[in-house]
C-alpha cells in the first residue's frame, strides 16, 4: 500500500476497509464493522414494525388511524 499511495488518506474506503484485520468475534474489520453497525441501527429506528419501536404491530389503534 506504501508504494501505491502516496498518503494514507488517498486510500479509497472500500479497499482500505477490505485490508483492515477482522474486529475480535467479527467478519469485518472496525471501519465496516461500524458502517454496518451505523447501517442496521438506521434501519432498525425507522422500520414502524420493529417489535421493539412502541407503536409496532397491527395494534387497533394504529390501523384504525390510518
Amino acid at each position: 500500500m506504501k508504494r501505491l499511495y502516496e498518503d494514507y488518506r488517498d486510500v479509497d474506503l472500500i479497499v482500505g476497509g477490505a485490508l483492515e484485520r477482522l474486529a475480535p468475534g467479527a467478519q469485518y474489520g472496525p471501519t465496516f464493522l461500524y458502517l454496518v453497525n451505523r447501517q442496521f441501527l438506521r434501519t432498525r429506528v425507522s422500520d414502524s414494525f420493529w417489535y421493539e419501536n412502541p407503536y409496532s404491530g397491527f395494534t387497533e389503534g394504529i390501523v384504525g388511524s390510518f
